[in-house]
């Protein structure tokens, strides 16, 4: 799918989430869960002018005896714009240890990248760049039933890539009425190729295979923000799906 030109991320849409939030994602291959995801958000300050996005991502009991996975993430967005400006990643895995901080002059168009103890790696950013954790924050807060189609920038270790999320059908699920969207992804600047990274979110963003989410849309009425309740994607060549936990109907592929 051709993306066409370069363009620079729209404005962040109004803040519909809750100050505080914690949602439980069950990562799958088939049928078995693999890892649980946990994702809180929070206010970091008392005139809430930043938020953070933390996640705790382990593996289950039965697939930690083959690879054992204990990571962290966390984001911190300016509520005003939705992007981040900064992200920390401390994953412990059997096979792969990491540390890095990367911290986004978003204004200055430039982010450090700091790797464990070695010395900041300057990068020149393409425009207003999400990474993947407030990237699926702020498809959570756009509005597909206005405007089918919304295009951003992405940073994935240290490749940056043009995104453009398109809502290709409505379905109705076991979570209820969702927007079908497919994010595809198409290379732009950074590095050649990616850093190495952990399993969890290594490979998710590919120019090569689109990622699929449902986001049920916001309810006024039963006071329940919208939310991303089902996502299939791609990892070293394995297809994973992730389903909400905390509702025993969310996060399915629609029946039938």
């Amino acid at each position: 799918m051709a993306l066409g030109r370069l363009v620079y991320a729209e404005p962040a849409p109004p803040w519909p989430l809750p100050d505080e939030e914690i949602v439980t994602y069950a990562v799958k291959w088939g049928r078995l869960t693999v890892v649980d995801a946990v994702f809180a958000l929070e206010s970091r300050d008392l005139d809430a002018a930043s938020h953070v996005i933390s996640v705790d991502a382990t593996t289950t009991a039965i697939p930690s005896r083959i690879y054992r996975v204990t990571n962290r993430y966390e984001t911190v967005v300016d509520v005003r714009t939705g992007l981040p400006t900064s992200y920390r990643k401390e994953c412990d895995e059997a096979k792969f240890q990491e540390s890095v901080l990367v911290e986004y002059a978003q204004a200055d168009r430039h982010a450090a990248y700091t790797v464990a103890d070695a010395p900041a790696r300057r990068s020149a950013l393409v425009g207003d760049t999400h990474n993947l954790f407030s990237g699926l924050y702020y498809l959570r807060r756009h509005n597909f039933a206005a405007t089918p189609k919304t295009d951003f920038h992405l940073d994935a270790k240290g490749v940056y890539w043009h995104a453009r999320a398109t809502r290709t059908r409505n379905l109705r699920t076991r979570a209820g009425e969702v927007w079908e969207v497919r994010v595809d992804f198409k290379r732009v600047a950074g590095l050649e190729e990616p850093l190495q990274s952990d399993l969890l979110t290594d490979n998710i963003v590919r120019g090569d295979s689109p990622l699929t989410l449902h986001i049920r849309p916001a309810s006024e009425d039963e006071g329940r923000p919208p939310m991303v309740v089902y996502m299939d994607y791609q990892v070293r060549g394995f297809r994973l799906t992730a389903e909400l936990r905390d509702d025993e109907r969310d996060g399915h592929p629609p029946d039938g």
